[in-house]
């Protein structure tokens, strides 16, 4: 009787077995337990907080262009931001922080200043984006369907300052994703028709690409070189030595760099 009593008392600070058999003690379930209600919490409170921020917030504009040039000049910037700023004081909410991305109008990956506007959306810092166009945006059916369907679930605002279109609405969605379809369209076709175009001026023996950097007496003299028997590393330390500068104004010749010279010449 005794031994049967010790063995219940100390059951019945056992709560049940874990997945390797051992039997699991109630406090350690109950102190996971409410660790894990504490987190749960503690993020719907700041997801709480970010929304009420997100209320009085101004919108995060978005502009991509597609080159380097574009976006260290400016061209096509000032028209953009002013659309941007034609839109938000027709709506009401200010227009924030303007956040720009060069690169071009496919995928959404990799776009930095487009992970800190949805950032700034999560923080409550910003309501939700407005951009100029949907192809500054997106030219890819599947991306901007997803980024659409994010900011429904997490109750932003996506904006599209030259349509007007409220994408809240079913109709709204449809039009903007048969707009983004043919924007698609149009850039697979533009890379068709420039890659059929390179592939004729190929065929007529056009050279292609930027031109040689290098005066032609040193691609000359490294030609020369390499038919005398020098190897690429001699050629290139004897271009060091005599200070000879490089394609791009350097004076640091390797290998690899002599041989570059030496196709072009």
């Amino acid at each position: 009787m005794g031994g049967s009593s010790q063995k219940r008392s100390r059951g019945a600070g056992l709560d049940r077995r874990s997945a390797n058999g051992r039997l699991v003690h109630k406090s350690s379930v109950s102190c996971t337990r409410q660790q894990g209600e504490g987190r749960k919490r503690t993020a719907n409170s700041t997801r709480r907080g970010a929304r009420r921020r997100r209320g009085s917030a101004p919108l995060a504009g978005y502009i991509r262009v597609s080159t380097a040039e574009q976006g260290e000049n400016g061209a096509g910037l000032e028209a953009r931001l002013a659309e941007l700023s034609r839109a938000c004081a027709g709506r009401g909410p200010l227009l924030g922080r303007v956040y720009k991305d060069v690169t071009n109008g496919g995928s959404l990956d990799g776009r930095r200043d487009l992970r800190r506007a949805l950032a700034a959306i999560r923080r409550g810092d910003a309501s939700g984006i407005i951009v100029p166009r949907l192809d500054r945006l997106s030219r890819s059916v599947h991306d901007f369907s997803r980024l659409l369907r994010r900011s429904r679930c997490e109750g932003w605002e996506l904006i599209l300052a030259d349509l007007g279109l409220d994408l809240a609405t079913p109709t709204g969605e449809l039009i903007a994703v048969i707009l983004a379809a043919l924007a698609e369209f149009e850039r697979r076709l533009i890379g068709l028709n420039t890659k059929q175009g390179l592939a004729i001026k190929r065929a007529q023996g056009v050279r292609l690409g930027r031109p040689p950097a290098l005066p032609i007496a040193v691609r000359q003299r490294i030609r020369r070189e390499r038919v005398g028997g020098a190897s690429w590393r001699e050629i290139a330390l004897r271009l060091n030595r005599d200070r000879v500068p490089t394609a791009h104004g350097g004076t640091g010749w390797y290998a690899s760099s002599a041989q570059s010279a030496s196709r072009s010449a």
